[in-house]
């Protein structure tokens, strides 16, 4: 059988920033990360792999969750064994958010995070979760404007969707950073991150102008690890079908 060690340093905080539940540029909605197999789940970061000095991770919740008896952890991988993570774990003042910030992980091990055992305040049990990581070196190196690319493209509806491709995994937080003007004007619409965070998604809420799309790059782009995107340039003017 496994044996199983459970270590933890369990630190009780609120006060996550408020732009960790929607962040609004120019009219523009960011959509919080996709769910994962409970609807109520939602874990950032939605990639397979995190760099060693980029290893925060956040769990989202749809209702408040009950503090007592909850088994949110961290464990390693390792062999036959799976060995308890020491670290820090915030919950935001709502208990909707919880913010880990695991220690001690290890280049070329994986992580897994296990969620299980919680309630939300009306009752209902949230079912058990995981989701494994894969560490990697220490990210040290920003990604660079100067690969970046933007389309238009094909979706469902009436009209043509903005897809922004990046060279390496962004942070959910950096597409706060973007906003899409139309003949000089700002659209609304909604962001969103792909499976891999390495492409960005803008849905307008209405009939767009496509033949007069402007994306405005802001200063706050970072990959994983905090990396400030570099060479970042001002804005792309696009055109459509």
């Amino acid at each position: 059988m496994l044996t199983l060690f459970w270590f933890f340093l369990l630190w009780m905080g609120c006060g996550e920033p408020a732009a960790l539940e929607k962040i609004s540029q120019s009219g523009a909605e960011v959509s919080l990360p996709p769910a994962l197999k409970d609807t109520t789940i939602r874990v950032h970061p939605a990639t397979d792999v995190l760099p060693e000095n980029g290893t925060t991770i956040r769990v989202y919740f749809s209702e408040s969750i009950q503090l007592g008896g909850q088994r949110i952890q961290v464990t390693e991988l390792s062999g036959e064994k799976l060995e308890g993570v020491l670290g820090r774990w915030v919950w935001n003042e709502e208990r909707t958010i919880v913010r880990l910030e695991p220690e001690g992980l290890r280049p070329g091990t994986q992580v897994a995070i296990v969620v299980r055992g919680l309630k939300t305040e009306s009752g209902k049990i949230i079912t058990p979760f995981s989701k494994t990581f894969s560490i990697l070196q220490t990210d040290e190196t920003s990604p660079n404007g100067q690969n970046l690319d933007a389309r238009l493209v094909d979706a469902q509806g009436p009209f043509q969707h903005l897809e922004v491709v990046f060279s390496e995994p962004i942070r959910w937080e950096s597409l706060g950073a973007l906003s899409v003007l139309s003949s000089g004007t700002a659209v609304a619409g909604a962001w969103r991150l792909g499976p891999h965070q390495t492409r960005a998604y803008f849905s307008p809420e209405a009939q767009w102008s496509e033949s007069a799309i402007f994306i405005s790059y802001g200063a706050g782009i970072h990959d994983l690890a905090g990396n400030q995107m570099t060479n970042t340039p001002a804005g792309m003017q696009l055109v459509g079908r």
